[in-house]
C-alpha cells in the first residue's frame, strides 16, 4: 500500500522535499519554541537537550518516510520501536526532573511535562499535512503553563516566534489544499513566489493581531491592574514547584550546583534609596549536601494603622546586632515591577520598619529579620512597600576586636548560634582546609577574610558550569573536582568553610545592588541580579555580608576558551535578549517586504526590459510591456491569460475608450515580435511606439 494524495503527483523526491520542507520547518518551529519555554522553568538542563534532538529526529524521520513512500503501516511499527527507544534511554540515563512521575518534581509542572513527551512521540507519526498543523495545540498548551508565572522576554520571545512560525503553517497548509499541485513541485520558480507571498500573508496576520492587540491593551492598561488585582485573579503556580531548585524563587529550600543559569534582563523592582545594598530576601541555616533549608520558624507580627491613618507600619521586634553594633539608617521606598515568586519582601539588612500603603495582611518576622507576607504567596507588579534598615557600619578594625564565637559563654547566645556552625558529614574534607586556610590567624574576621580571598582568587565563575553528579556533594565537587561555577557554589562553599574552622556563618539570597537609573535617579533590579551571598557572624556586631564570587568582567573570547561555545553562545544569549531579537527578525522582515512589494517587481521590470534588445523587436516588445504595465494597476491580469485575451479583458471594461484599436494593433505587433517568423522593421517599431503614446494618452486623461 502506497502513499495515497496529491503527493504522488509530483515528480520524485526533490520536488516532494521541495513542497514539504517549509511546512516541516515551520511546524517544528512552533515546537521548539514550546521546549525551550518548558525548558526556561525546568531544573534540568538537559530537558531541552534531550527533547528537542528527539523531536527533530522525528520531525526528520517523518519527512524521510514521506520522500520514501513508505506504507502506512510501518508507521505503527516505527511508533512502537520509538517508544521503546524511549523508555530504554530514560531507564539508563538518569534524570534529575524532566520525566513525568520523577520525585523531585511537583504537580503543577507535570501537566506541560506530559505533553512535552506527547509532542516528542507525535513528532515520530507525522505523515500527512493536517497531522502536522496539530503540532501547534500542545505546544501552545506548553507555552501557556510555562508562561504562567514566568512573564520573562524571553518567554514572550519564545511565544512571538511561535505565533509567526503557527501563521506561516497554517498559511501554507491552506495554500497546499488548492494549488495546482502537480505543477507546484516542479522548479523552484514555480514554487519561489508562494513562498514569498505566503510570508507576505503570515506577516500581514501577525501585524494584524499585533495591532488589534495593542487597541484592546490601551483601556485594559488604564484599569486592568485594578480588576485583576481586585478579584485576585492568581495563574497557575508553576514556578513555585521549582521553589527548590531556582534562585530566582528563593523559597524555604533550594538546590544548588544545578549546572547552566541564564537570567533575563526582565526589571523586578524599582528602588528609591541613597546607596545600593544587597537586598536580602531570605537566609539559610541547615546545609543538606545539594542545598539549603530555612528551618527557623517565623513570629506573627501584626500591622497597625500609622497615627495619620495615611500607611500601615510593623516595628520588628529586633535586628539581630550586638551591643558594640553602629548602624545607620536607611529608607528604601521599593516598587515591585515584575512578577516574583516569592513571599518575602527584598530589603537591605537590617529591617528595622516595614511601611506600606494599604494593608498587607499579616506578616511573618524571620528570625534572620526577613519580613514574609503571610497572604501574597508572590510579589506582583504595581505592589509598593518602604522599609528602614539599620545598616551595619563596622570597619575591619572593630571586627577585629570581636570575640570568637569558640569564647562566648552565653547559653542562650551559644543555642542561637549552633545551627550555624554545623557541617554535615558529606563535607567532612572542608574541616582539613578549613584548619589550613585560617592557620596563624587571630580573629575572625581575619579567617572569614582569608577564606574569601582563597575562594574568589582560585575558583573560576562561570554561569555554564555542568551541574553537579547525582549523588555528590555539592560543594566538595565545586571544591575539588570541578572549580568553577557561579555565587550559590562560592556563598555555599565559604559558609561551610567559615563553619569549619568555628566561625558562625549562613547563606543569604536575594539580589545584589542593581543599577542607578540616569533619569529616575532609582535603581533598577533584573532578574540577572539575583544572587547569593555569605553573612558572617561576628559576636557583639552582629551579621556581616562577605562576597566570595569573582566578578565576571572577562571578554566573550576569554570565556569561549575557558568555557567553549556554550559559554560563549549564553553569554551572546543573554547580551542580545529576546527584545532586541525580536525587533530585529521585525525589522528584516520589513526589509523583506519592501523587498517583495517594491524591488522584486522594479529588477523584473527592468531585466525584461533590458532582455528585449536594441533593435526593431526590442523596441516593439518594450512597447508592449510598457503599456501592460501601465494598464495592470487599473485592469489586472491574471497569470493564465494570454495578450489576446487580456486586451479583450480591457476591452471589455473600458467600453468605448479611444485608445483600445491602439492597445488591439500593440497586442498583434507583440505577438508577431514575440512569435512571429518574419522579421520586423523600423517602421514597424515606430508604429508600436505611436499606439503606446496615444494609450498613455489615454490613460492619462480616465
Amino acid at each position: 500500500m502506497k502513499w495515497p494524495g496529491w503527493l504522488t503527483l509530483l515528480p520524485g523526491w526533490r520536488s516532494r522535499l521541495r513542497v514539504l520542507l517549509p511546512l516541516y520547518v515551520a511546524t517544528w518551529l512552533a515546537g521548539f519554541c514550546a521546549l525551550l519555554g518548558i525548558g526556561s522553568v525546568s531544573s534540568d538542563p538537559e530537558l531541552l537537550t534531550i527533547t528537542g534532538t528527539l523531536m527533530t529526529l522525528g520531525f526528520i524521520l517523518s519527512l524521510g518516510l514521506r520522500l520514501a513512500s513508505i506504507p502506512r503501516r510501518a508507521i505503527l511499527l516505527l511508533l512502537g520501536c520509538v517508544g521503546l527507544a524511549l523508555v530504554g534511554l530514560l531507564q539508563a540515563r538518569q534524570f534529575t526532573v524532566g520525566v513525568p512521575g520523577s520525585a523531585p518534581v511537583a504537580p503543577p509542572i507535570l501537566p506541560a511535562l506530559g505533553l512535552t513527551w506527547f509532542l516528542v512521540v507525535y513528532s515520530y507519526t507525522l505523515v500527512a499535512n493536517d497531522l502536522l498543523l496539530f503540532v501547534i495545540p500542545p505546544a501552545l498548551a506548553i507555552l501557556g503553563l510555562s508562561g504562567t508565572e514566568n512573564p520573562n522576554p524571553d518567554m514572550s520571545g519564545y511565544f512571538l516566534v511561535f505565533v509567526v512560525a503557527s501563521l506561516f503553517a497554517v498559511s501554507y497548509h491552506n495554500y497546499l489544499r488548492y494549488a495546482p499541485l502537480q505543477r507546484l513541485g516542479d522548479t523552484p520558480e514555480v514554487l519561489g513566489p508562494v513562498l514569498r507571498w505566503q510570508l507576505v500573508a503570515t506577516a500581514a496576520l501577525f501585524a494584524g493581531v499585533s495591532a488589534l492587540t495593542a487597541v484592546v491593551a490601551v483601556p485594559l492598561n488604564e484599569a486592568g491592574n485594578v480588576g485583576v488585582y481586585r478579584f485576585r485573579i492568581r495563574a497557575t503556580p508553576l514556578l513555585q514547584s521549582l521553589a527548590a531548585l531556582r534562585y530566582d524563587v528563593m523559597g524555604r529550600e533550594i538546590r544548588i550546583g544545578l549546572g547552566p543559569s541564564a537570567l533575563s534582563e526582565r526589571e523586578v523592582l524599582h528602588i528609591e534609596s541613597p546607596e545600593p545594598a544587597y537586598w536580602r530576601i531570605r537566609t539559610y541555616d541547615r546545609y543538606t549536601g545539594n542545598g539549603w533549608v530555612d528551618s527557623m520558624e517565623g513570629l506573627p507580627q501584626r500591622v497597625l494603622a500609622t497615627t495619620g491613618g495615611t500607611a500601615w507600619e510593623a516595628v520588628l521586634p529586633g535586628r539581630g546586632m550586638g551591643g558594640r553594633a553602629r548602624g545607620e539608617l536607611l529608607t528604601q521606598r521599593v516598587r515591585v515591577v515584575g512578577h516574583w515568586a516569592s513571599s518575602a519582601i527584598p530589603a537591605a539588612a537590617e529591617p528595622a520598619i516595614v511601611r506600606f500603603a494599604t494593608y498587607p495582611g499579616p506578616l511573618l518576622i524571620m528570625p534572620s529579620g526577613s519580613v514574609q507576607l503571610v497572604n501574597m504567596p508572590r510579589l506582583t507588579p504595581g505592589f509598593g512597600y518602604e522599609v528602614v534598615s539599620d545598616v551595619l557600619r563596622a570597619p575591619p578594625v572593630a571586627l577585629r576586636s570581636a570575640p570568637p564565637a569558640g569564647e562566648i559563654r552565653d547559653p542562650e547566645l551559644i543555642r542561637t548560634l549552633a545551627p550555624y556552625l554545623r557541617v554535615p558529614n558529606s563535607a567532612w574534607r572542608l574541616r582539613a582546609e578549613a584548619e589550613r586556610l585560617t592557620a596563624g590567624l587571630k580573629n575572625d574576621y581575619d579567617r572569614a577574610s582569608a577564606i574569601e580571598a582563597w575562594l574568589s582568587g582560585n575558583y573560576v565563575y562561570n554561569l555554564q558550569v555542568a551541574p553537579v553528579p547525582e549523588g555528590q556533594d555539592a560543594v566538595t565537587h565545586f571544591l575539588y573536582t570541578a572549580k568553577e561555577g557561579y555565587c550559590d557554589l562560592f556563598a555555599s562553599a565559604m559558609v561551610l568553610l567559615c563553619r569549619a574552622a568555628g566561625i558562625p556563618a549562613r547563606l543569604a539570597t536575594g539580589f545584589s545592588d542593581g543599577t542607578r537609573d540616569p533619569d529616575t535617579k532609582s535603581i533598577i533590579v533584573r532578574e540577572r541580579d539575583a544572587h547569593a551571598w555569605p553573612e558572617v557572624y561576628f559576636h557583639g556586631y552582629g551579621w556581616v555580608t562577605f562576597e566570595p564570587t569573582p566578578p565576571s568582567g572577562e571578554d566573550l573570547l576569554s570565556q569561549y576558551q575557558k568555557g567553549g561555545w556554550s559559554l560563549l553562545t549564553s553569554r551572546i544569549r543573554r547580551e542580545f535578549t529576546f527584545p532586541v531579537l525580536i525587533l530585529s527578525f521585525v525589522g528584516l522582515l520589513s526589509l523583506h517586504l519592501v523587498r517583495l512589494v517594491a524591488y522584486d517587481p522594479w529588477r523584473r521590470w527592468r531585466d525584461l526590459l533590458a532582455r528585449s534588445g536594441e533593435d526593431a523587436r526590442g523596441r516593439v516588445l518594450r512597447a508592449y510591456y510598457t503599456a501592460t504595465h501601465r494598464l495592470r494597476g487599473r485592469y489586472p491580469r491574471r497569470a493564465f491569460q494570454t495578450p489576446t485575451e487580456y486586451a479583450r479583458t480591457v476591452a471589455e471594461r473600458a467600453e468605448g475608450a479611444p485608445w483600445l484599436p491602439d492597445l488591439d494593433a500593440l497586442t498583434d505587433a507583440f505577438l508577431a515580435a514575440r512569435f512571429g517568423r518574419d522579421p520586423l522593421t523600423e517602421e514597424d517599431a515606430d508604429r508600436a511606439e505611436a499606439n503606446l503614446a496615444r494609450v498613455m494618452a489615454g490613460l492619462k486623461r480616465r
